[in-house]
């Protein structure tokens, strides 16, 4: 069993809860113009893919923002894979559906900025995941006492 003393609270993270919520409301903003495109105006973007993308990242931006804000144990490493998740759907949807010169010969500097920024973030998740909590700590070596006691036939505690 956890002993409560060595419950350690998980840190809040006001700015990576408001960053979520702002990125919840930008695709949500997404999703809007996507169902008040006029058909009129040719793009090279589907609205019903806008619609459909800004709604799924919106509700996947919220969902985080709320998991960071009710400081739940692993919202810092669901946003960032969110990020990167989000980062290689918004380069491919560039990649897709650029069309003009200028977007065209950016592509490989936004590339590589992104290709930074996914470096970055995994190695953040890497870190962050190799690290033991001392709840964890104090769990491994509780099991690793009471292993070597019934090892020497003693009595765990």
């Amino acid at each position: 069993m956890t002993d409560i003393a060595n419950l350690t609270p998980t840190p809040r993270r006001p700015r990576l809860a408001a960053l979520a919520a702002l990125l919840a409301l930008f695709q949500f903003g997404a999703a809007l113009r996507g169902t008040a495109a006029d058909p009129a105006v040719p793009t090279s973007l589907l609205p019903g893919l806008e619609l459909a993308a800004g709604i799924i990242w919106g509700a996947l931006f919220g969902l985080a923002s709320l998991g960071l804000a009710r400081r739940r144990r692993r919202g810092a490493l669901i946003f960032a894979w969110l990020m990167i998740g989000f980062s290689l759907y918004s380069l491919g949807r560039l990649a897709v559906f650029a069309q003009a010169d200028y977007d065209r010969q950016r592509l490989p500097f936004l590339a590589a900025i992104t290709a930074v920024f996914i470096i970055l973030l995994a190695v953040t998740i890497v870190r962050s995941s190799s690290l033991v909590s001392p709840t964890e700590i104090a769990e491994h070596g509780q099991s690793e006492d009471r292993r070597t006691a019934s090892q020497a036939g003693a009595q765990p505690r």
